[in-house]
């Protein structure tokens, strides 16, 4: 196998039209599987991923669904090479990849991925793979610094030589920027992510916000007059008494009116950002915002709203607001019911669903998909390489978009295709929102194709944005 060592001292230029040779339909040879598709590491997946479809899990379970047996997760498709002795010596692959390398573009990061399941894997099957270069497109300017975009094709085969699935991953091969002085290897500073504003507190406000760090609502109401008032000031504006109580506000109400803000960014805060101004029962309003998981299209006014006591960074609570008789955690858990084509409308939003980044999420989802790569378990070694900490691979963030159609859809759903495109990294430390909604049903012989787009956002903007293709039954069986 070709290594960057190999082609120093060459001309950049020379190394890169090389590069441009190696594109086309050759194939090395295939990188077999070290291992057949096999419970423990499908238990290993769905635990990180916190999936818990019965179609991967349970045998008897599975046998009553459309798969009529336990398969594996449809994200895992690459996660069965994964960390297979690399056979492609000498294919596309590393021949173009490392002369990229040693002509300077020796940062990478993923932009595109595209699977095709052509049929499910189930525990036994042996999987190959078979790697193409598709396309060598560059140089290009972008956010991260000059750059080629390199397209991958793998061919997935069992066995008997079956083709299984069909996998594109745009690689995004870059100079690492140079960030102080001259020196070529300096480190880059980590930054932290942007962080909600504190709250601002003074001594009218105070017994507000320590109520609230407690989950109670007070309102304040005047001893001279009987007046509740609301937000916390010296003074009845009606009697102009300075002598006052609280009563504990039962923490229901209304929507009086409300706004859903989109642009600009603002730090720690994810859009799109409703914003209400609630009819409390006690009969003042306050200015507060819906929970993150609120469907800004479920939004009504006059719908009634509960409170909810959220702390949003590190000894700051804030009193949020959900429709009333609305489960704020959708993610759960738990599976619904498997739905049809007869339940589904296009047009129709899918609950959302709230993922907290933690570094336990990015190392165990990584891990768990067979990536070693330092950038997503080592933060010393992401920010040498010019990231602001860890982050999620994308074999990862596949896996998370398709486990929310899937926990929408239910057990009986079978994924055809996935298309994802990132954006800004999922860093640990941040939360993903995802959103989504159907565009599309195309009824067949025996069932029906639903297509759901999906897009998922963080506190930076919008991490993934894609399509997921699944079938569906055409109707519930008597």
């Amino acid at each position: 196998m070709p290594r960057a060592e190999d082609f120093e001292g060459r001309d950049p230029a020379e190394l890169i039209d090389e590069a441009r040779s190696y594109v086309g339909d050759v194939v090395g040879k295939p990188k077999v599987g070290r291992d057949p598709v096999n419970l423990p590491m499908i238990h290993h997946w769905c635990q990180a991923l916190d999936d818990h479809n019965p179609a991967y899990l349970d045998a008897d379970d599975a046998a009553a669904t459309r798969h009529g047996q336990l398969v594996a997760p449809p994200a895992m498709l690459q996660t069965w090479v994964m960390d297979a002795p690399e056979k492609d010596e000498d294919g596309p692959q590393p021949q173009v990849l490392e002369r990229l390398n040693a002509a300077g573009y020796s940062s990478v990061v993923a932009t595109d991925y595209e699977h095709t399941y052509l049929r499910e894997l189930v525990p036994g099957d042996v999987v190959s793979q078979e790697t193409s270069v598709e396309s060598l497109v560059g140089p290009k300017t972008t956010g991260l610094g000059e750059g080629f975009f390199v397209v991958l094709k793998h061919d997935y085969r069992d066995a008997t030589g079956e083709l299984v699935g069909i996998g594109r991953m745009k690689l995004l091969k870059f100079k690492p920027p140079v960030r102080s002085g001259d020196a070529t290897d300096a480190k880059p500073k980590a930054r932290r992510a942007p962080e909600r504003p504190d709250i601002i507190q003074n001594e009218d406000s105070a017994h507000f916000w320590s109520a609230v760090a407690e989950g109670r609502l007070l309102v304040q109401r005047c001893t001279a007059c009987g007046e509740l008032r609301h937000p916390p000031r010296p003074m009845c504006p009606h009697c102009r008494s300075t002598d006052w109580d609280t009563i504990e506000a039962s923490g229901r109400g209304t929507i009086h009116s409300y706004v859903v803000h989109h642009h600009p960014p603002l730090p720690g805060i994810q859009t799109p950002h409703p914003i209400v101004l609630v009819d409390l029962e006690e009969g003042v309003r306050l200015i507060s915002h819906l929970t993150d998981d609120t469907d800004p299209a479920a939004i009504a006014i006059g719908q009634a709203v509960e409170v909810v006591y959220e702390e949003v960074k590190p000894g700051q609570t804030l009193p949020l607001f959900r429709l009333a008789g609305d489960d704020a955690s959708e993610a759960d858990g738990a599976t619904p019911r498997s739905l049809t084509a007869a339940d589904l409308t296009r047009g129709q939003r899918l609950p959302q669903q709230r993922l907290e980044l933690t570094p336990t999420l990015i190392v165990g989802t990584a891990i768990a998909s067979r990536d070693y790569q330092d950038v997503h378990h080592d933060r010393d070694a992401a920010v040498a390489r010019g990231t602001e900490d860890i982050f999620m691979n994308i074999l990862s963030t596949n896996g998370f978009v398709i486990r929310f159609v899937t926990d929408f859809l239910g057990p009986d759903a079978v994924v055809e295709e996935a298309k994802i495109r990132l954006g800004v990294p999922n860093y640990a430390g941040d939360t993903m929102r995802l959103l989504g909604e159907l565009t599309a049903i195309e009824v067949r012989d025996d069932d029906a194709l639903v297509t759901i787009a999906v897009s998922g956002r963080n506190s930076r903007g919008e991490h993934v944005s894609g399509t997921v293709a699944a079938s569906v039954a055409r109707e519930a069986s008597a």
